[in-house]
């Protein structure tokens, strides 16, 4: 797995976990990666979860 350059506002991902990659998450029951990211926004620094192998959609809705 490549660790991109940035993800949306976020930027300089360095991983956190161990060299393996096969991690299984207990909360997600899936595997997952934690990363150190910077906003590019704000400047401040986060902790990222990627969870592997999930898809999530964002559904907007506009009243009118």
């Amino acid at each position: 797995m490549g660790i991109p350059q940035e993800v949306h506002v976020y930027h300089s991902l360095y991983p956190l976990d161990g060299p393996s990659t096969d991690r299984m998450s207990r909360v997600f029951r899936t595997h997952t990666s934690v990363f150190k990211v910077t906003n590019s926004q704000d400047g401040l620094v986060y902790c990222l979860r990627r969870i592997h192998g999930t898809f999530i959609t964002i559904d907007v809705h506009r009243r009118r």
